[in-house]
């Protein structure tokens, strides 16, 4: 039993097992831009702590993230919404990261008050080698515009430029449930005007 072979079926099989163990990754984290001043950008770091996505008729892909950052005016919870409406197929279709094929929407609440940006995104979709039900949603270019802000919340980010990796698991229900708290938190966005 004390064979090389051996070991290296038992340690590749320790491998496959413990990347499938679901919520073993820790927050996922989106790189945004914000050209509240455009002479200086500001690189912030938003994190990603819960995600999902599902499927709808047409065969579209939507995602619903939540979770929290550090902003330089304190913590902040955010939730995010994208709505993949064309993929590019691989070795088929040319993906020119300058084309949108989703539509993003990105709620920053914080004290202050809320602030919903929107806009378009490339996002590419690619299924990790031992996914387990999961996809990996690459955001390549995604710009963002504030639509509504409440009396406090005015110029957070400004117009701003997103990128980063979401890995989201295939649950429906997680899913809507978040994107049913975003359209909740937009509703007041709406209501605070």
């Amino acid at each position: 039993m004390n064979r090389p072979g051996v070991r290296l079926i038992v340690g590749a099989a320790a491998i496959l097992f413990a990347a499938a163990l679901p919520g073993c990754k820790s927050a996922e984290r989106l790189d945004a831009v914000s050209f509240v001043d455009p002479y200086f950008p500001e690189p912030i770091s938003l994190a990603i702590d819960r995600c999902a996505y599902r499927k709808d008729r047409s065969n579209d892909i939507h995602i619903a993230g939540e979770g929290m950052a550090e902003l330089p005016n304190g913590a902040v919870a955010q939730w995010i919404d994208l709505h993949l409406y064309w993929r590019p197929k691989p070795g088929k279709t040319h993906d020119d990261p300058t084309t949108a094929d989703a539509v993003i929407r990105l709620l920053v609440d914080a004290p202050d008050g809320p602030q919903l940006y929107a806009g378009s995104a490339f996002v590419y979709m690619d299924k990790p080698l031992f996914g387990g039900g999961k996809l990996l949603a690459k955001i390549e270019s995604a710009r963002l515009r504030p639509v509504r802000e409440s009396d406090g919340g005015a110029g957070r980010l400004g117009d701003a430029t997103l990128q980063g990796k979401l890995t989201v698991r295939d649950d429906p229900a997680a899913a809507l449930e978040i994107n049913r708290e975003f359209e909740r938190r937009v509703a007041t966005v709406e209501t605070a005007r």
